[in-house]
């Protein structure tokens, strides 16, 4: 989501549907998008395991997600919608029982 190229490495779940790793942030905001981010993912995953993978907590996370990416976007990007649709940008856990995932994209305006 920062444009990172060693993003495609990090991970063997990565799906990448289409396009490259891509920058959203608003120029000056990657890094503290990064910290950010990082902090907030690792306590929204805190948080829905203690909670046994509850919808309402999963949902709460979300939109937790969603708000700080928005916070940062560039307007070029359209907002992040949690429970949005295949054309808008997502940044939000989903979760279909045993699997829990993170699904992150980037739409343009």
């Amino acid at each position: 989501m920062t444009g990172d190229p060693l993003a495609n490495q990090m991970t063997n779940a990565l799906t990448l549907v289409a396009g490259a790793p891509d920058d959203f942030t608003t120029a000056g905001l990657k890094s503290a998008f990064k910290a950010a981010g990082m902090q907030l993912l690792v306590q929204a995953l805190i948080l829905i395991l203690d909670a046994d993978f509850l919808d309402a907590e999963i949902t709460l996370q979300n939109d937790k997600l969603a708000a700080l990416a928005n916070g940062m976007a560039d307007a070029a990007y359209k907002a992040f919608a949690v429970g949005g649709g295949p054309t808008d940008s997502l940044f939000q856990f989903e979760y279909a029982d045993p699997t829990l995932i993170l699904h992150a994209r980037n739409v343009l305006v």
